[in-house]
């Protein structure tokens, strides 16, 4: 990445869990990498040269960035935060174990750790470029602690181009290997051109069942008028984290649901249920329905809520923005605020007299600066004539 003409820069990181290696970034006429967001990018054994902006300018809410391990230009190490006389970095950024020479040869895996199914041969792909020869040829060895890699012995790879090059490793886990067993795996490649540009990849394997472990039903509850309509989504996840199909079947209360999980609220108010349960392992999670009138201020007692309430936002899980529905069965002060796990207050949402009804506002993430929140854990309260509660809301960014 080079000669970038752009205020801002070279690569842009917005919430990205970006990991960035092997690159040469330079002379851009702003930043080489810029970082906005919650997130915490690595950047290692990459080039910084000429850049006139930060090579590396940290601009997001993330405590550190790991950009160690690469070359700033100067032996001394990067400019700006940095001790040196290099490309610059702002701070923030940890430009630990910088590189006394220009990085050459780079070889990295795309993860460092992956999870491979028990008794199935699978692969894993290597990254690999030499900026001191374009069109070298890599000696490389695959070592693990396990014998899972197909098979185990010296390869040549050859570059090609200053594009570098790709290899596909095999592996096949045991049917014989117990569920989570851990493989550590080191690939060390030297240039045959100089043996002296070497480099080294680790990265661990796990081996996995892939059953079903867990069923997740979104929006885990939900708000919606009599007569209204909510569609809902089931997901499943192995022990990992990682996604398995289901064959969902839908049960509800307060209403129906089709076979595609599209509830349609009926006539009764109050607190309903949607239950989906996976047809092959019986695995089940459940949605709270919450059928309110159409939501407003009533103009008469007999019309109003008959008890304070506070229901659950949706989405939830939310990204940008969330709704948030309550109740009032008679006017009353009221005050609504967002916390996170820490029990510092966020966010002040309402704080005002309202009469009897049924409400709903928007929390949009940010602070009350407008400054975006990170990702995780929140608590919305409302308190209302001697009425406290609260609901859990989780922000992923």
């Amino acid at each position: 990445l080079f000669a970038n003409q752009g205020d801002n820069s070279g690569i842009h990181l917005k919430e990205a869990e970006a990991f960035i290696s092997g690159n040469s970034i330079q002379d851009d006429a702003g930043d080489g990498i810029t970082i906005s967001g919650s997130r915490s990018p690595v950047i290692q054994k990459n080039n910084f040269t000429g850049n006139q902006g930060y090579a590396v300018n940290h601009l997001g809410s993330a405590p550190v960035i790991d950009a160690r391990f690469n070359w700033w230009a100067d032996p001394g190490g990067p400019g700006g935060a940095g001790p040196g006389s290099g490309d610059r970095v702002s701070s923030g950024v940890d430009y630990a174990g910088w590189r006394r020479e220009a990085v050459d040869l780079v070889v990295a895996a795309e993860r460092d750790s992956f999870i491979l199914k028990i008794g199935k041969q699978d692969k894993i792909t290597l990254y690999c470029q030499n900026w001191a020869r374009a069109e070298d040829e890599l000696e490389y060895t695959v070592h693990a602690d396990r014998d899972w890699v197909v098979p185990a012995q010296t390869r040549m790879l050859r570059l090609g181009s200053s594009w570098g090059a790709k290899e596909e490793v095999q592996f096949l886990v045991p049917e014989s290997e117990p569920e989570g067993s851990v493989c550590h795996v080191e690939v060390r490649a030297a240039s045959t051109f100089n043996p002296a540009h070497r480099d080294t990849a680790r990265f661990v394997v796990i081996a996995g069942s892939m059953a079903l472990n867990q069923v997740i039903l979104l929006p885990d509850s939900v708000t919606v008028t009599r007569g209204g309509s909510v569609q809902f989504t089931a997901r499943g996840y192995n022990q990992f984290g990682l996604a398995v199909e289901i064959q969902p079947l839908w049960e509800c209360t307060g209403g129906s649901i089709s076979s595609s999980g599209l509830f349609a609220a009926g006539g009764q108010t109050g607190l309903h249920e949607v239950t989906v349960r996976d047809a092959s392992s019986g695995i089940s999670a459940r949605a709270s329905v919450y059928i309110v009138e159409a939501a407003g201020v009533f103009a008469d007692a007999a019309h109003a809520p008959l008890e304070f309430q506070l229901a659950q936002n949706y989405p939830n899980p939310f990204n940008q923005r969330t709704r948030i529905h309550y109740a009032l069965p008679r006017p009353a002060a009221v005050r609504i605020e967002i916390f996170d796990l820490r029990g510092r207050r966020i966010r002040t949402l309402a704080d005002r007299q309202q009469a009897a009804g049924e409400y709903a506002l928007d929390w949009d993430g940010c602070d009350q600066v407008g400054r975006a929140a990170a990702a995780g854990i929140y608590f919305v309260r409302i308190q209302a004539a001697g009425f406290t509660a609260s609901r859990k809301m989780a922000l992923v960014r």
